[in-house]
């Protein structure tokens, strides 16, 4: 929570003070909350997670319109970003790399509020979105649980 919530509120607050009081503004100012396609649909054992990046993602909406004259605020949304706490894992999801995640938020500035940064992640959140839950939960579980077998 002190991460996904409270840093994020900090770090925005100090962020459109600064964008806002710039004495010369060549520029709109941009600030990219990182938020996760989890915060569309709950899933079984990211109860936490999800509710923290949905707060992410509503605050991103919310300050978008706020300071949508002085300030562009992006909420990004992805699904799966290879980093070094994230690695590749083959079969487990549309992975994109830290470069391709950069790319695609910084083109979705003054375009859009929200972006899942890639096509396959936008493919994933609708497909997520239209079933049901218990779909979702129901093979959730059992995945989760083979991959538990597994260990």
């Amino acid at each position: 929570i002190a991460v996904n919530v409270s840093h994020v509120l900090y770090t925005t607050k100090v962020m459109t003070n600064q964008l806002l009081n710039r004495k010369e503004k060549v520029a709109k100012g941009a600030i990219i909350i990182t938020s996760s396609v989890t915060a569309n649909r709950a899933l079984p054992g990211f109860a936490v997670y999800a509710a923290t990046k949905c707060f992410d993602t509503r605050i991103a909406e919310a300050l978008h319109h706020e300071f949508r004259d002085n300030i562009d605020v992006v909420s990004y949304r992805p699904a799966s970003v290879v980093t070094l706490m994230n690695p590749y894992r083959p079969g487990k999801g549309p992975y994109i790399t830290a470069d391709q995640a950069a790319v695609t938020c910084l083109e979705s500035l003054e375009r859009e509020p929200m972006t899942f940064g890639w096509w396959s992640h936008e493919l994933l959140a609708q497909v997520v979105n239209s079933a049901t839950t218990s779909m979702i939960h129901t093979n959730f579980y059992k995945a989760a649980i083979k991959s538990f077998e597994r260990r």
